[in-house]
């Protein structure tokens, strides 16, 4: 299997421009935007399906955040389902610790209000959303959930920069994919 992986690269003529097309979305995360009209419709869909049994819900959301985040095929791409994230969503697990089920990402949403190309009305969704998810994400649901007496021994947030026994938070199952099939099979 890994051979064959390897082989394939090597036809492929690996290029570094070909290595960083691959980190496609991490760079689009760290790029400078000049509204979040996708993360505003995406939190009004959730907003709105609030009354909703949590599945249904759920399906609500994903199909909403699906027309958003879906790029078009392009002639140079490897494989068809480039995604351009959103500073909002749901996910399985993906991104940064807090980062799964509804998430936000909240560093890098907070760095564009340095953006000094940021309108006032993107900078007040920026905040709005902020604001919001800091009560909505199922990072700190998962955290109020907890009773008092469990939250006094969670040590930190800080998952990445301290160094403690263990993180209470951080244990979400996220999927296990089989990408030898998913490349076999499509």
């Amino acid at each position: 299997m890994y051979y064959n992986i390897i082989k394939t690269f090597y036809l492929m003529r690996v290029t570094e421009q070909k290595i960083q097309e691959l980190d496609y979305g991490k760079l689009k995360s760290m790029r400078r935007v000049t509204h979040f009209d996708r993360e505003m419709r995406f939190t009004e869909v959730y907003k709105h399906s609030a009354s909703e049994h949590p599945y249904i819900r759920e399906a609500i959301c994903q199909e909403a955040q699906t027309r958003e985040i879906l790029m078009p095929i392009d002639e140079d791409d490897w494989f068809a389902g480039r995604l351009d994230r959103m500073f909002v969503g749901i996910d399985p697990e993906r991104g940064d610790v807090c980062e799964a089920a509804y998430f936000c990402q909240f560093s890098l949403l907070e760095e564009q209000l340095n953006n000094p190309d940021l309108s006032e009305k993107a900078k007040s969704d920026a905040r709005f959303l902020l604001e919001f998810w800091k009560k909505e994400a199922t990072f700190f649901k998962c955290y109020d959930a907890f009773p008092d007496y469990v939250r006094k021994g969670i040590p930190s947030f800080d998952y990445y920069d301290t160094s403690e026994i263990s993180y209470a938070m951080f244990g979400f199952g996220g999927p296990c994919l089989d990408y030898d099939k998913l490349c076999r099979l499509g």
